[in-house]
């Protein structure tokens, strides 16, 4: 016969094991098994990092989703057959699941930092780099530049504002071995922009046919046999919006300019092009609303421009919320570190064009400048 004591002191145990509630036993029936955990020997910023790649990739999907069934449920309720031969749902479907599969890169430890192959499924082929270098012999006075460019490897590097003219183009980047160079500087010393090509283009345009513009060496177009690609750098309206008249007289020339292009071949815009589109695109949109780069007047211009020449922003296009991803930061209080910045750098290219893209990423981790690259892989 047991021990009383024995007995109480059993008793006890089992009313001090707490009693699970129906929540938490149906949040454990629904939680993953458990398997080997491939962070477990991650640092623990690296580990935060890799959880909030793959929020913003679960962010984007969830997105997707939703305006496929928007569409989907649009299309059979337009269509007397319910037709689910619509192209808006197919290219829906379809981006769908190409961010999906964008959801092994983010979550990969692996080196490679960009999908490799296309909306098509096809491999990557062509690698374009953007970059505002805010000074050219600064940029290589840090040693940024030419070892950027060996380590980049990129097909076709576009930078802007070069602040150079052609009397005071340093000598080791005159030119850059296995690359085509293609200089349009400015001759005040405040913009100017350069391409390295490593395919020579069959036809270069310098300028976009305005004498008040082509003379600051604002674009370089590069012409290929399927698309022209344009390397831009924007007008900035100035501190206290002293330029937005000059800025906004540029939107329609280039405007015009792009529209001429379009109509003969697909188009690729690359560079700074001194806007923030969406809220999203700037760390306090609210603070901003009147200053240069944020005005209701740029992005109103911006979104006329990719409705009206049927050109799609890549990178907001594969990740439709993701947040806090810029490419501009002021050199005070800190900015980059606090990662309150702009997203002022773009791939523009024609919605015809778009299942060849394989990815297009923000190079946040390079240093050299006030702004970061960008880079496109495509499949052409």
């Amino acid at each position: 016969m047991p021990n009383q004591a024995e007995e109480a002191k059993k008793k006890s145990k089992s009313k001090s094991k707490p009693v699970q509630s129906r929540d938490e036993t149906s949040r454990k029936s629904l939680s993953p098994m458990k398997t080997v955990d491939s962070t477990s020997s991650i640092p623990a910023s690296e580990s935060t990092a890799l959880s909030l790649k793959r929020r913003h990739v679960y962010d984007s999907l969830e997105h997707c989703r939703a305006n496929q069934s928007k569409q989907i449920s649009t299309s059979k309720s337009t269509s007397p057959n319910g037709s689910q031969n619509d192209p808006s749902a197919e290219l829906s479907a379809n981006t769908l699941n190409f961010i999906e599969s964008l959801q092994s890169k983010s979550t990969s430890r692996s080196s490679s930092r960009y999908h490799d192959t296309s909306m098509e499924g096809k491999p990557a082929n062509l690698k374009i780099t953007s970059w505002n270098i805010n000074g050219l012999r600064s940029w290589l006075s840090k040693r940024a530049g030419l070892t950027f460019i060996a380590q980049d490897d990129a097909d076709i590097y576009c930078f802007q504002e070069t602040k150079c003219d052609s009397a005071n183009i340093p000598n080791e980047i005159k030119e850059v071995p296995g690359y085509k160079c293609f200089w349009n500087n400015s001759t005040d010393r405040h913009s100017g922009v350069v391409c390295f090509a490593k395919r020579e283009p069959i036809n270069v345009t310098y300028g976009i046919g305005s004498s008040i513009f082509d003379k600051e060496g604002r674009v370089i177009t590069l012409e290929y046999n399927d698309y022209f690609l344009v390397n831009a750098f924007v007008p900035n309206s100035g501190p206290k919006l002293v330029k937005l008249e000059h800025r906004l007289k540029w939107d329609t020339s280039f405007y015009t300019y792009l529209k001429k292009l379009e109509t003969k071949k697909a188009i690729i815009v690359c560079g700074d092009l001194n806007v923030s589109h969406r809220e999203i695109d700037l760390a306090n949109p609210k603070a901003n609303s009147k200053t240069a780069g944020y005005t209701q007047a740029e992005r109103d211009n911006f979104t006329k421009l990719l409705e009206d020449l049927s050109l799609v922003d890549v990178f907001r296009y594969l990740n439709p919320v993701k947040r806090d991803c810029y490419t501009y930061w002021t050199f005070m209080r800190n900015a980059r570190q606090r990662n309150i910045g702009w997203r002022l750098d773009y791939f523009l290219m024609s919605r015809r064009w778009l299942e060849k893209v394989c990815d297009c990423i923000i190079r946040s981790d390079v240093h050299g400048s006030d702004h970061c690259p960008i880079s496109m892989f495509i499949s052409v």
